[in-house]
């Protein structure tokens, strides 16, 4: 028999190789499970030959496929390129414009005998862009045509009138000057109303919304920091809602086309002043002219660059600037001293009867009698026109 003490030392033996075997239990399983994964790593590597063979020939025909589609872009990229130089080849765009391609080439051509270069000697200002301002103006005698008011469109409104379109432009004027909006602005937004009414019949009660709504476009298209609506519903004595505007703009503008860019008087006449190197005065005057056209609706009839040089031509015979309407004027303007005539008289008629008093509209002249403008609106204009 086995004594106590024995007993006990063969149950710690047996206590002692059991915990030995289960310690080593998580050890040896741990080194199965890296050697599955080692197996498992090596296996792809003995038989790389052939699986990489067969994936590679698998992903062959999808590469070819990518780089078909890669080079089918990039012959329809260059098929496009050529559709477009090919369309351009006779006119480029810029903006909304279809321009002649000869107008956007660089001019060398001679001027004509007897005409001034009044671009000679500007090449030191990249401002001036000398090298195509006779593209740039060739531009505007052609956009003036395609962007003009019906004449006539005042025999189609039933509820509004002349007088009624006057009183718009004299208080949209005063609104200008309220707001210190550009005089450019002033000219856009008299062209988006008279062309909206060329195409829409209006009722009374809508003609200053058509008014304030244009004003807002020009704005948005000329000025930096342009009024907002608020401010055109606070001038308009709150006569129209904040949403009426916005709607209403929507409307001018699908009217427009969206053809907002147009030539007005202001343009020309930077151009013409420069040709007869009118002195300050003179430009000036030139301005408060063609901005007294705006007020009467015949002068829809006249081309804007036509407006703009019998505004020069007044301003040169009242102030007895020396000045001849020669070649040198005649080609820059287009226009001959007699092609000029049925305009300027008009326009001299216009002018005489707001010097005197006897014109309807005064805001004009208020504008033009500050020394901003030289007071030019004091002056008496010529008794009659004459050849300079």
């Amino acid at each position: 028999m086995l004594t106590r003490a024995q007993r006990r030392a063969s149950q710690e033996g047996a206590e002692t190789a059991e915990a030995s075997s289960t310690s080593q239990a998580p050890a040896a399983s741990k080194r199965a499970t890296k050697a599955a994964k080692a197996k498992a790593k090596a296996k792809p590597a003995k038989k790389g030959g052939k699986k990489n063979g067969s994936k590679a020939s698998n992903k062959r025909p999808a590469l070819e496929n990518i780089t078909n589609a890669t080079s089918g872009r990039k012959k329809q990229k260059a098929t496009t390129a050529r559709r477009r130089s090919n369309r351009l080849s006779g006119a480029n765009e810029l903006g909304t414009h279809l321009i002649p391609a000869s107008l956007c080439a660089r001019e060398d051509e001679p001027l004509p005998e007897d005409v001034r270069d009044i671009d000679a000697g500007e090449d030191y200002d990249p401002m001036l862009v000398s090298e195509y301002a006779k593209s740039v103006y060739k531009l505007l005698f052609e956009v003036e045509q395609k962007y003009r008011p019906d004449p006539e469109y005042m025999l189609r409104q039933t509820d509004i009138n002349s007088n009624m379109r006057g009183i718009l432009v004299d208080w949209l004027v005063e609104v200008a000057e309220e707001y210190k909006l550009h005089t450019e602005t002033l000219f856009l937004s008299i062209n988006y109303v008279d062309r909206f009414l060329s195409k829409n019949n209006v009722v009374r009660g809508k003609l200053q919304l058509v008014g304030i709504t244009c004003m807002l476009v020009a704005s948005k298209y000329e000025e930096i920091y342009p009024p907002s609506v608020e401010d055109f519903v606070y001038i308009s004595d709150n006569a129209y809602t904040r949403e009426q505007v916005i709607t209403q703009e929507v409307v001018v503008l699908n009217s427009l086309n969206f053809h907002c860019t147009v030539a007005t008087c202001r343009q020309f006449l930077r151009r013409f002043a420069k040709a007869a190197m009118a002195d300050h005065t003179t430009h000036e005057m030139s301005h408060y002219l063609s901005e007294l056209s705006l007020l009467d609706d015949k002068f829809i009839a006249f081309n804007t660059s036509m407006i703009a040089a019998s505004a020069l031509l007044i301003s040169i015979c009242t102030n007895d600037f020396d000045c001849p309407w020669d070649e040198t004027m005649a080609y820059y303007t287009t226009y001959t001293y007699e092609e000029l005539l049925p305009c300027a008289e008009l326009l001299l008629t216009v002018a005489r009867q707001s010097y005197y008093g006897t014109a309807t509209f005064k805001a004009v002249k208020d504008k033009y009698a500050t020394l901003k403008f030289d007071c030019v609106a004091g002056r008496m204009p010529c008794s009659e026109l004459y050849k300079p």
